[in-house]
């Protein structure tokens, strides 16, 4: 369960105002016309002076291509049922990690996010969430593809990945865990919780599981030292605490 955040490209921040701008010029647009808009760059965007070497457009012509990609794998420009929709989201979240080795200074910053849903990427936010409202689309961390990669930088790497007859994470759950900081604000705990929550056979179901589970390594915190245990006892501490539930 070690961490993923070996990165150095520091991306385009497109300012509130300008993100705001173009936000209202792509609403005017019909759908087909959003994805001519996509490009690697914008007058208004600059990555951060400091921090690691901005991005070059080659690597983010090849970020919108796998992107642009995996909409078609699921049907661009079709909607997306609910289903799909989660299947979507986890590979997604995990193409993102992989491919855009960004700092995580870079993926605090919701101008970011607002370069990459509509600058290099316009037509997939509207896509993924076609009745949202602005803050969908706005806010970082509920932005279309900023909240998928603290996702999987958090949880994963590969959220595709399952153990055998695992049910995956649907939207509900991984909001349960990303919204709990006590669980989401340590990367070892947060992976070794969902891990065993993804592992659990139990009565309860997922939700209960999740909350209740949450609740009690919340406690548990108080008087146990987190970073002190290695990986395997992470996990065993909190298999021993789910199978007192």
């Amino acid at each position: 369960m070690t961490g993923v955040d070996s990165g150095a490209l520091l991306y385009p921040r497109l300012p509130a105002s300008a993100a705001e701008r173009v936000l209202a010029e792509l609403r005017a647009l019909p759908p087909d016309a959003r994805a001519s808009r996509g490009a690697t760059s914008h007058l208004e965007a600059a990555p951060a002076p400091v921090g690691g070497h901005p991005v070059p457009a080659e690597h983010l012509a090849e970020l919108q291509q796998a992107v642009r990609a995996l909409t078609i794998e699921f049907g661009y420009p079709e909607r997306l049922s609910a289903k799909r929709q989660a299947d979507f989201d986890r590979q997604l979240a995990t193409l993102l990690l992989s491919k855009m080795d960004i700092v995580t200074a870079d993926a605090a910053s919701t101008e970011v996010w607002s370069f990459v849903s509509f600058v290099l990427l316009p037509e997939v936010p509207f896509w993924r969430f076609p009745d949202a409202a602005d803050g969908r689309y706005l806010k970082g961390l509920r932005n279309t593809f900023g909240r998928l990669w603290w996702r999987a930088w958090t949880l994963g790497p590969d959220l595709t990945q399952l153990p055998p007859d695992a049910t995956p994470f649907g939207e509900d759950d991984f909001v349960q865990v990303m919204e709990r900081p006590t669980i989401s604000g340590n990367q070892r705990l947060a992976r070794a919780f969902y891990e065993v929550v993804l592992e659990s056979r139990v009565a309860l179901t997922r939700s209960e599981l999740v909350r209740k589970l949450a609740i009690q390594i919340r406690a548990r915190r108080a008087h146990i030292a987190i970073d002190a245990l290695d990986d395997q006892q992470l996990v065993g501490m909190i298999r021993a605490v789910r199978d007192s539930l």
